[in-house]
């Protein structure tokens, strides 16, 4: 068993709400998502199941996909409001921001962190401007990959092409961003490894001083104490809390 570091990244429950109910997101996939089956819960209520994570992983808070919100369905689901309403604590919060969705549809007063995907956001511009129209709480950029490729608008943005992450991150940070997510969406609940360690250690590196939160196929502690070696300081679970492959406390030798 390995050792406990005073230092590991901090957990960061994630749930998937589409349709009204919490689903088990896998490869990225949203159509083919089905309802959550977990070892710790037998609910699908989002407020539930985020309490329930929120618990197994001694989280303050926790990280909400509204996969309606992304895919342009609703602006934001009556599901995650009603969730958010209920009060659960800073939530981090992805509805698929974008020019045609202003961080104005988000609700004020319920300790949303926002969160702006590469995926949705069409442009530097659209991050400046909810970075001038949110003053509540700390706001996120995640860089959207799939198989270590920007997804998203590419064209969008002044960089070299799908594989240039850093060049994305750059813009973001010197525009006012102080949290980056790096989030591998092909890896997402397939438990095969997060992948983007380098990528992570190279931003750690050009920026210490940007939170970094890692995301996309975590396994076990060993996963999570790797990506905090390589600079995440913090690391989105799901997968891994719902199978018992990752409880707290955190193995000791």
């Amino acid at each position: 068993m390995m050792a406990a570091l005073p230092d590991a990244p901090l957990l960061i429950p994630v749930i998937d709400v589409m349709a009204g109910m919490v689903v088990h997101a896998r490869g990225g996939n949203r159509e083919q998502y089905q309802p959550l089956r977990s070892k710790l819960t037998n609910s699908v209520s989002p407020r539930t199941v985020a309490s329930v994570l929120m618990h197994a992983a001694q989280a303050t808070e926790c990280y909400v996909a509204d996969l309606d919100g992304i895919m342009g369905r609703v602006p934001v689901s009556a599901a995650v409001l009603a969730m958010l309403a209920e009060g659960i604590g800073p939530v981090w919060l992805d509805v698929g921001l974008s020019a045609r969705k202003p961080i104005s549809v988000l609700p004020t007063g319920l300790s949303i962190r926002p969160v702006i995907g590469f995926e949705t956001c069409d442009s530097l511009e659209v991050l400046r401007t909810s970075l001038n129209a949110w003053t509540e709480s700390p706001l996120a950029f995640s860089l959207d990959l799939r198989n270590g490729q920007l997804v998203g608008n590419v064209n969008g943005w002044r960089v070299a092409g799908k594989q240039d992450a850093v060049g994305v991150a750059t813009q973001v940070i010197e525009a006012g961003v102080r949290t980056l997510i790096v989030l591998d969406l092909a890896r997402v609940g397939e438990t095969s490894g997060c992948g983007s360690e380098e990528l992570i250690a190279t931003l750690h590196c050009k920026f210490p001083e940007v939170a970094l939160i890692a995301g996309g196929g975590i396994r076990n502690w060993a996963d999570v104490v790797c990506l905090g070696h390589a600079g995440a300081s913090a690391v989105l679970v799901a997968t891994a809390l719902h199978t018992n492959a990752i409880r707290l406390p955190q193995p000791v030798s």
